[in-house]
């Protein structure tokens, strides 16, 4: 706000000059009077003229930054689970472990095997269960503090 109201004090001076060095380099008087422009409070649409004054840096607007927004809300809806991986419940592996993923609400607690997986801000949870050979089962539940809950079985066939 400072730097704008020099700038227009500065364009008051430079007009100001201007009027009278042209009424001092012209000493006859001419038949049309003719006006200066001045600055006023009731014209703050008119552009001033350009001088030979450096106009100043435009100073920066604040723009919010937004927050990221989960895409599940937290409190409020149904409970819900959603399993993301593996995509099918009942599946033959070669593999020793079985990454296990997918989403809930925000403020559930999630178990799966008895081992906790946090849900993220997102609803999304995830983790690596150790399969023995044979089959594994693996139970996912979802609940929250109204005690409310579900859950989903997993069949892991693990044959090396």
């Amino acid at each position: 706000m400072g730097k704008l109201r020099l700038h227009r004090i500065g364009l008051l001076i430079a007009i100001a000059i201007t009027g009278t060095l042209a009424a001092c380099s012209s000493p006859e008087p001419t038949a049309t009077p003719t006006e200066a422009p001045t600055a006023t409070a009731e014209q703050p649409t008119a552009t001033p003229a350009p001088t030979a004054t450096a106009t100043p840096e435009p100073e920066p607007t604040l723009t919010p930054t937004p927050f990221p927004t989960p895409t599940v809300s937290s409190i409020g809806t149904e409970l819900f689970l959603e399993l993301l991986t593996p995509t099918e419940l009942e599946i033959i592996t070669t593999d020793a472990t079985l990454v296990v993923s997918g989403r809930t609400r925000v403020d559930a607690v999630v178990t799966i095997n008895d081992e906790v997986a946090i849900p993220d801000a997102d609803g999304r949870f995830e983790a690596t269960i150790a399969l023995e050979f044979g089959a594994n089962i693996i139970e996912v539940v979802a609940s929250v503090a109204s005690n409310e809950q579900d859950s989903i079985v997993i069949t892991a066939v693990y044959l090396p």
